[in-house]
């Protein structure tokens, strides 16, 4: 797939190229991942609308009887319990993937993180070797001045 010049069927205009330079902002990123997750907190409260109102209150739903001793009511009642299940089934199902982009965002602060950290690492011990005469540190893997970092 190529960069969509505008006429759709692309990925997005901005989207980094393979060599292109990529900032993260850990920080700002944490900080969304954070109010993401005060919401998803909220969703998952018990709050008229949420999920554990839809699933405390089954015994309030449209009772079989209420709608009258016959098919129709019967038929009618069946419906409502059948909706109500499939409403709150695929509002669990919003909620785990919710909580899966939160936990997707950290993984790319972890991720960016530790990649910064062995980077900084490996400048590092570029910088001891190269002020000690050029050999290789205690532990490294000798063979001609290249290390496996």
């Amino acid at each position: 797939m190529v960069r969509d010049g505008g006429g759709g069927g692309g990925y997005p205009r901005n989207l980094p190229s393979v060599g292109d330079h990529v900032e993260v902002d850990r920080d700002m990123l944490r900080d969304i991942a954070k109010r993401l997750q005060a919401d998803l907190d909220e969703l998952n409260g018990w709050n008229n609308g949420s999920l554990k109102d839809l699933q405390d209150n089954e015994s309030e739903w449209i009772p079989e009887n209420s709608l009258g001793e016959y098919n129709a009511g019967r038929q009618i009642a069946s419906t409502f319990t059948q909706a109500y299940s499939q409403i709150g089934g695929t509002y669990s199902q919003f909620l785990g993937s919710y909580q899966q982009v939160i936990t997707g965002i950290l993984q790319t602060v972890n991720g960016y993180q530790r990649a910064e950290d062995a980077t900084a690492e490996a400048a590092n011990r570029a910088n001891i070797g190269g002020q000690s005469g050029g050999g290789q540190t205690a532990g490294g893997s000798g063979g001609g001045g290249g290390g496996a970092w």
